[in-house]
């Protein structure tokens, strides 16, 4: 049995309401600090739009590994210290039944 689960969509209705800009693929917009348009909230993870280092353009890949790193940039910047998220090419691998899958993906929809 083989399952693919397709279609993640970022849950952003209470950022809708918070007042931080929502970007053209559905995410919370924000800079390469994790910041988004207001100067006292940041935000990480699956609800991000995020750039995508091959095309430069916006994306929004929900990827636990690069959640992670945002998280560490936005408490870095938090904290006073100086950190960039650079941006993500949406690679992710995974362990099947002993065979280590793995994927950088590109779709046309970009």
């Amino acid at each position: 049995m083989v399952i693919l689960a397709i279609g993640v969509r970022p849950e952003t209705s209470l950022a809708k309401t918070a007042g931080p800009g929502i970007g053209e693929r559905g995410g919370i917009r924000v800079d390469d600090q994790m910041r988004t348009n207001d100067p006292h909230i940041w935000a990480v993870g699956d609800a991000v739009e995020i750039h995508d280092m091959i095309t430069g353009q916006p994306t929004v890949i929900p990827l636990a590994g690069p959640a992670n790193r945002q998280d560490r940039v936005a408490a870095d910047v938090i904290n006073g210290r100086p950190k960039r998220f650079r941006g993500i090419q949406g690679t992710a691998e995974c362990g099947v039944f002993g065979l280590p899958p793995g994927r950088t993906i590109l779709s046309r929809q970009v």
